[in-house]
């Protein structure tokens, strides 16, 4: 039971920072086909563990927001972070990012009005290493009210 609270905690934190990385994250624009639409976003994430919870919340994207959103600067994740673009077909976005003690792997889409995101991290050392699916899905609501 320990050791399930220690990863659950460690991938808390983990999902936490990869989140606000990949929410500030600024690099070269997605492709026309992988961008989205600056506006409202209804953002679910989900941990893809048996009995996890779905984290629904709302934020309103700038048009350089959300061009950027399908990019990755590790720097801004976690110091000593390495990214690597992984080739794809050009109807998604890939991206491997290691750090000290672990890694991830994201693949993203995107058409303008819905995106996915699935990021498979992995923690190697420690009480809490071990590895855990994230998948990440939003719908454009509309324009920003303010």
């Amino acid at each position: 039971m320990r050791k399930i609270v220690l990863a659950a905690a460690f991938l808390g934190v983990l999902i936490l920072s990869v989140w606000a990385g990949l929410w500030l994250a600024s690099g070269e624009a997605a492709s026309p086909a992988l961008q989205m639409k600056p506006g409202k976003w209804e953002i679910t994430r989900q941990v893809a563990t048996a009995g996890s919870q779905q984290h629904v919340s709302e934020k309103c994207l700038s048009a350089q927001e959300a061009a950027q959103y399908m990019t990755v600067d590790a720097e801004k994740l976690l110091p000593g972070s390495k990214a690597e673009a992984i080739p794809t077909d050009g109807k998604d976005s890939a991206w491997r990012v290691t750090f000290p003690g672990g890694s991830y792997t994201t693949i993203a889409s995107a058409d303008g009005e819905i995106f996915t995101r699935v990021m498979h991290a992995e923690k190697q050392t420690g009480i809490d290493a071990g590895d855990a699916d994230i998948i990440y899905t939003g719908r454009w609501l509309g324009d920003c009210v303010k």
